[in-house]
């Protein structure tokens, strides 16, 4: 779900973190100037990916920037309005993803590191959804919510596997509310290997 540029980017700040846990030093020579390494032996191999797990498994990620709702519509097109020129879609199937700094986080942890995200979401549908989808992940939430927030809200509407519109809800937080969270991050930071900061300008790193 994300490109691969920014995976290269996830696994490079988690490799990194992982070697600040394990405590390794990775060699800053060119690579391009390097012997070629030994073929290891398979048990070798297994028992440096299992290092590497492990490793990865004890990096504590903190993930901060803009969450957002994903959420789709899927149905069927087959006819046109008879009020505009626009095609009529007929949902048939609706998913809710994590969006935004929160896949993010998602993908933090499908790499084998703990997550914790750290952001703000309002007190509406959207938000409320968003903190079960994370509860229901292996991400270890820090979300703020605000009462005159609007959390972010991406709606697209596809049909013959063809998107057809995408509708964004969302309000930018004020100022006080991103104080608040930067009080929060300077408590979270101690605790955790490396940050990930997720800027999507929807204004939570704006602070």
């Amino acid at each position: 779900w994300f490109e691969s540029s920014t995976a290269h980017q996830l696994k490079q700040c988690i490799g990194a973190a992982a070697e600040h846990v394990g405590g390794l030093r990775s060699s800053t020579a060119d690579a391009a100037t390097m012997p070629r390494p030994p073929v290891r032996p398979v048990s070798q191999r297994l028992s440096m990916q299992q290092d590497w797990r492990r490793r990865v498994g004890a990096a504590r990620i903190l993930i901060v920037g803009d969450v957002m709702l994903d959420r789709y519509w899927f149905g069927t097109v087959e006819r046109i309005s008879p009020e505009a020129p626009v095609p009529v879609a007929r949902v048939q199937r609706e998913q809710d993803r994590l969006g935004g700094a929160a896949n993010t986080a998602l993908n933090v942890t499908s790499l084998g590191a703990q997550a914790t995200l750290l952001s703000v979401v309002g007190s509406d549908e959207p938000g409320r959804r968003l903190q079960q989808l994370l509860a229901e992940s292996p991400i270890r939430s820090a979300l703020h919510e605000d009462v005159n927030l609007r959390t972010t809200l991406k709606l697209r509407v596809i049909a013959r596997q063809q998107q057809l519109l995408r509708m964004d809800f969302e309000t930018a937080p004020d100022h006080e509310l991103l104080a608040v969270q930067g009080a929060r991050y300077a408590a979270e930071l101690p605790e955790h290997d490396a940050v990930l900061f997720s800027d999507y300008g929807k204004g939570g790193l704006a602070h």
